[in-house]
């Protein structure tokens, strides 16, 4: 299963980088953000999970192997997405929920819920490289 994150928060920022010129460059600062967005969203959809398992439906699933919050890493990340991947089988039916299972969902509210926080760590990437030049 995977979420992928498209640079939309911080449009401004990088229509100045790009304005600046040297695309190469601002490819490597986009990617270089969006991997610090996703690596934040990641954090969190670790975090999130309950120490108590079972969880209650509608919160993030309960911790109970440790093969679910092992298998959430940072996947491909270009100058246009980075994606956040879950290994782990049953992924989707937690995240999703089944007929016979409520959603425990981990990866939609890493990154919905810490909206916030991800545009911060992108825009220190972008004001870095916006300041170096």
């Amino acid at each position: 299963m995977q979420i992928t994150v498209h640079e939309t928060g911080i449009d401004e920022l990088l229509h100045r980088l790009d304005a600046l010129g040297n695309s190469s460059q601002n490819a490597a600062t986009r990617r270089k953000a969006l991997r610090v967005g996703i690596r934040v969203a990641e954090r969190h959809a670790k975090d999130d999970m309950s120490t108590t398992s079972p969880s209650a439906p509608g919160d993030p699933p309960g911790v109970d192997t440790g093969n679910l919050k092992s298998g959430i890493k940072v996947g491909e990340v270009t100058s246009d997405y980075a994606v956040l991947e879950s290994t782990a089988d049953y992924s989707a039916y937690l995240e999703f929920g089944t007929r016979r299972m409520a959603a425990r969902p981990f990866m939609r509210p890493a990154v919905v819920n810490n909206l916030g926080e991800i545009e911060t760590a992108m825009t220190g990437v972008v004001d870095e490289a916006l300041d170096g030049r």
